[in-house]
């Protein structure tokens, strides 16, 4: 079995509300994530998903935000028992994240080579001139062109699709060993979008990253996982092997997702939808949380929540239909 580097185990971040009640953003979520695998956390908006990774990088507003309960263990330590100065010491440098809008995650008010060479010089220390000797040759390495001039502008000079590999190159300037990218290609032409996925794929394979990749695509995912959680309503549904998700999947819910995909050698004059939304974080069901917005949907669903079980070898299901013929 390969190593474990990262382990979520039981997880929950709630966010307090006016009423007193408690918006469950993510309840009791459990993955792993092994050494150079990449993993994608796949479902709609409202889900979980990002959630997760803010988690996961203790960038949860705290108020309102609150981990009432579970692990985030990277190498077997659990991150949420380190101090500020020992999570620092982490965040940026041994797991880094790459934002769904660059835009937002970069300061407008500095130039792009001071924002890369901050990240060395805040974690290895290194003089300004080396680190921004460093920022352009990875600028080089995204295949950012002129990075000389380059870093002497602002992120308001970029077009999208070179922001995000700024973004890119700003992770990956420490050698992560997790990098954790929240739908950085959703703001993208779908020219772009590949580019930017064989350049992530690219600077994983060079740098023997793990990867956690955030998506509401399953075309991105056929691309990129090894593995694949699926999240619905703050909650895991689905999980397995890539390939196994996409020959068999047990859960209506993945079912429904898969089928919403246009294909090219499909004919298909209307996709298929899913009626109804995901329910509100503090206004989750009793039973079954995809229970309202299931086609398969029996009266115990309503009733009694399932539990996240093993179906097959490696592929794990919260439903209690999974595999019958009923729900096929």
């Amino acid at each position: 079995m390969p190593e474990k580097l990262l382990e979520v185990k039981n997880l929950k971040t709630y966010f307090a509300l006016e009423d007193g009640g408690w918006a469950k953003a993510v309840d009791d979520v459990s993955f792993s994530v092994a050494k150079g695998e990449t993993l994608c956390i796949v479902g709609e908006s409202g889900c979980g998903k990002s959630m997760t990774a803010l988690s996961i990088m203790d960038l949860i507003a705290k108020p309102p935000g609150k981990y009432m309960g579970g692990q985030i263990l990277f190498h077997g330590k659990d991150l949420l028992t380190l101090s500020e100065k020992e999570k620092s010491s982490i965040r940026g440098n041994r797991i880094a994240m790459i934002f769904q809008e660059p835009m937002t995650a970069l300061n407008p008010v500095k130039k792009i080579g001071i924002q890369i060479a901050e990240v060395l010089q805040l974690h290895e220390h290194m003089d300004k001139r080396k680190a921004m000797e460093q920022a352009i040759l990875m600028l080089k390495k995204v295949g950012i062109p002129r990075a000389e001039k380059i870093v002497h502008e602002y992120p308001h000079q970029f077009s999208g699709g070179m922001r995000q590999r700024v973004m890119i190159a700003m992770a990956m300037m420490c050698n992560p060993e997790l990098l954790i990218a929240d739908e950085p290609t959703t703001a993208l032409d779908v020219t772009i979008q590949a580019q930017v996925l064989d350049l992530m794929r690219t600077m994983k394979k060079e740098f023997h990253t793990a990867l956690i990749f955030i998506t509401h695509d399953f075309g991105v995912v056929s691309e990129m996982a090894d593995n694949v959680v699926v999240m619905y309503a703050g909650q895991i549904i689905e999980s397995g092997q890539a390939d196994m998700l996409f020959e068999r999947p047990l859960h209506p819910y993945t079912r429904a997702l898969l089928a919403s995909v246009p294909f090219i050698d499909q004919d298909k004059e209307v996709l298929h939808s899913i009626p109804g939304t995901v329910p509100e974080a503090s206004k989750y069901p009793e039973g079954c949380r995809f229970a309202e917005r299931c086609d398969k949907c029996h009266p115990e669903c309503r009733k009694k929540e399932p539990k996240l079980q093993e179906q097959e070898p490696g592929h794990f299901v919260k439903c209690f239909w999974a595999g019958d013929e009923y729900c096929q």
